[in-house]
């Protein structure tokens, strides 16, 4: 099998496990609250995290510390967000909404960096936005 259809085939397994874990997770927040599952899955993945990566921690330096906890945080908004997007409008609005974090990369890469995007990337960007605003105005 050549590389390109094993890359293509591993980015379709990703897409659908990810689309699962939505459903899994408005599943689950039937029984737990979103701060509760949310706990329940960064612990999960901490202590995973932790027993692969132990001999590595040693050698970290109070930089890579910082940047890390101010990653963390910031994924720790995205996924409270995004329980409760679950919670209050349908999976698929949710998981789009979600995924726009990929869109808003390339914004701030022109906002910060000021990084041009190509024009494929800024039709794309433009579709999402279009996307966005379909789906959240009520007029």
């Amino acid at each position: 099998m050549r590389k390109q259809v094993k890359a293509d085939l591993m980015l379709v397994l990703v897409t659908l496990c990810w689309g699962v874990s939505y459903y899994l997770m408005d599943l689950s927040l039937a029984d737990l609250g979103p701060f509760t599952l949310n706990a329940f899955r960064f612990l999960g993945a901490f202590f995973i995290a932790l027993v692969i990566a132990f001999p590595k921690l040693k050698t970290i330096n109070k930089i890579t510390l910082k940047y890390s906890v101010i990653l963390g945080g910031a994924l720790t908004l995205v996924y409270i967000g995004c329980t409760f997007g679950v919670m209050y409008t349908s999976l698929s609005n949710s998981g789009f909404l979600c995924a726009l974090t990929v869109i808003f990369t390339p914004i701030f890469a022109f906002v910060f960096k000021k990084q041009v995007p190509n024009k494929k990337l800024s039709i794309v960007v433009i579709m999402c936005l279009v996307g966005i605003a379909l789906l959240t105005l009520n007029e």
